[in-house]
């Protein structure tokens, strides 16, 4: 292969490997969600499940399975393909629950925590209805969080305005 034809995944891989780590999940969680009723409803098991017990929510979720040094595109890809299935029931629990991608990523120190997500990854998560939590941190930070830039994990919604109606609208899983 020409080096220009691989140069962009060369220096997507270089980039990774030097300025950040990451891992991706997908939960869905509230106070009204039982991880057994979301496992019978999607028709699939979790990675993890905790049930609620007082002022803590239920949660089901899926872990990405890709190596921490992999890109967050590919993270969030892999999710997306393990829940393309089961897209439309989703949507249907989305309603009453909390449906959300939680990337946490650990920057080389002194890196820009600038990350990228395609359109059409971005339209698939706001076809779920689900929302982007990022917890950006540097890395070799200590236990008192000396050396490192930390605040609070910030939450991006997809969609602002109005809910869609889901019913409507087609689905960016299927090719055209």
């Amino acid at each position: 292969m020409p080096p220009e034809a691989n140069s962009e995944k060369t220096e997507q891989t270089v980039k990774n490997d030097q300025h950040y780590t990451c891992w991706v999940l997908f939960a869905v969680s509230g106070a009204t969600r039982n991880p057994d009723m979301i496992s019978m409803m999607l028709k699939m098991d979790p990675d993890r499940a905790m049930h609620g017990v007082g002022d803590r929510e239920g949660v089901w979720q899926l872990n990405s399975t890709r190596g921490a040094e992999e890109s967050l595109e590919s993270h969030i890809q892999e999710l997306l393909e393990r829940l393309q299935p089961v897209r439309h029931e989703i949507r249907r629990i989305v309603r009453d629950a909390r449906v959300e991608f939680y990337c946490a990523v650990e920057k080389d120190p002194g890196a820009v925590g600038e990350f990228v997500l395609p359109p059409r990854l971005m339209l698939m998560i706001g076809y779920l209805g689900a929302t982007l939590v990022w917890d950006v941190s540097e890395k070799g930070a200590d236990e008192n969080g000396e050396g490192e830039s930390w605040s609070e994990p910030e939450k991006a919604d997809v969609d602002s305005g109005p809910a869609p109606d889901y019913e409507l609208m087609p689905s960016p899983f299927e090719e055209k």
